[in-house]
């Protein structure tokens, strides 16, 4: 299998994963547990820890490019994989689900080239795709977000790391 091959089924991946789903992207200082629970509260979700749906990130080790004798490369300190939480919410009458996705966690950053945006809050398959606007105006009330945008996952191969 060829790179080309590999990358037109990422495309597809997304394209799939993606269809009918609005990807929001959220800034805050609240820990994830926290901002779970707010959402919980203010928008009435049942958002719950999902950890077999964590996000994995394999620990890249960076070896210096030529190294001596006398550089040290301890490959003890860190962990091979950092985890970062997802929170998820399905509704039994249809195909609706909600995930909250966390971007930064212990210090690093599952997708860096969105280091900006603490988390991602998905919403696939529902009548919330029709609602976008009412979205944005509860989210504009909290005091805890910063910044919010809609992300176009379309554009770029950084949205293959959240499918699930």
């Amino acid at each position: 299998m060829s790179a080309k091959d590999l990358k037109f089924q990422d495309k597809d991946l997304i394209k799939n994963f993606f269809k009918d789903a609005v990807l929001w992207a959220l800034q805050t200082d609240l820990k994830s547990f926290e901002f779970c629970h707010l959402l919980n509260l203010r928008l009435r979700l049942d958002l719950k820890r999902n950890v077999d749906a964590d996000l994995a990130i394999e620990n890249k080790i960076v070896v210096p490019k030529q190294p001596d004798l006398f550089t040290e490369i301890n490959l003890k300190e860190a962990p091979a994989y950092y985890y970062f939480p997802v929170y998820e919410s399905k509704y039994e009458l249809d195909d609706t689900a909600i995930f909250l996705y966390t971007n930064k966690h212990n210090g690093q950053i599952a997708i860096p080239k969105q280091k900006k945006w603490n988390y991602f809050f998905l919403i696939k398959n529902g009548d919330y795709h029709d609602q976008l606007y009412g979205f944005e105006k509860y989210i504009a009330r909290f005091q805890e977000v910063k910044a919010y945008s809609i992300l176009d996952v379309t554009q770029g191969t950084w949205a293959k790391e959240l499918v699930l």
